[in-house]
């Protein structure tokens, strides 16, 4: 499955998924972080392994807005989504 997420941070994310994935299944999780590289757009994957904690369907459609949180994720992509957040925050300032 392939979406976009609405909100992330180093504990989890929120996106919309197109079918109901059930609270507290386990899933795989492979993110593409955009970052910015010497000058460069570049892509960060992030590996991480998640649990579904929320599913609520939108309107009358299949798809639902599911939270999920991280269960198992490395340091250093943990700190990665930190950066990317940071960064994103600074710059609305």
């Amino acid at each position: 499955m392939v979406t976009e997420t609405g909100n992330i941070s180093r504990s989890g994310l929120y996106c919309k998924v197109d079918r109901y994935i059930e609270p507290m299944t386990k899933l795989k999780l492979n993110l593409l972080l955009p970052i910015r590289k010497n000058g460069k757009d570049v892509s960060r994957q992030v590996v991480a392994e998640g649990v579904v904690v929320r599913a609520e369907q939108i309107g009358d459609t299949e798809s639902h807005y599911v939270a999920i949180f991280f269960n198992d994720i490395s340091q250093r992509d943990a700190e990665s989504i930190a950066d990317y957040v940071s960064s994103y925050m600074e710059t609305d300032e």
